[in-house]
């Protein structure tokens, strides 16, 4: 099977996404400073590690 790493970035209203150190997409939404989140996956999807790392907030 192949291994990928995908990374989400939350900070203020921007969120991020990275897959295999790749930039795909970002988005601002001001409505979404704060709150939780969830990934839902297909069937058949293995995570190998989940870490989560408060980041300092843009200057």
């Amino acid at each position: 099977r192949e291994e990928h790493t995908l990374e989400f970035r939350f900070i203020g209203e921007e969120l991020t996404a990275i897959l295999d150190g790749v930039h795909r997409v970002s988005t601002r939404h001001s409505l979404l400073k704060q709150g939780l989140c969830a990934v839902v996956l297909t069937q058949g999807v293995l995570v190998k590690k989940v870490e989560i790392q408060a980041l300092d907030s843009p200057r």
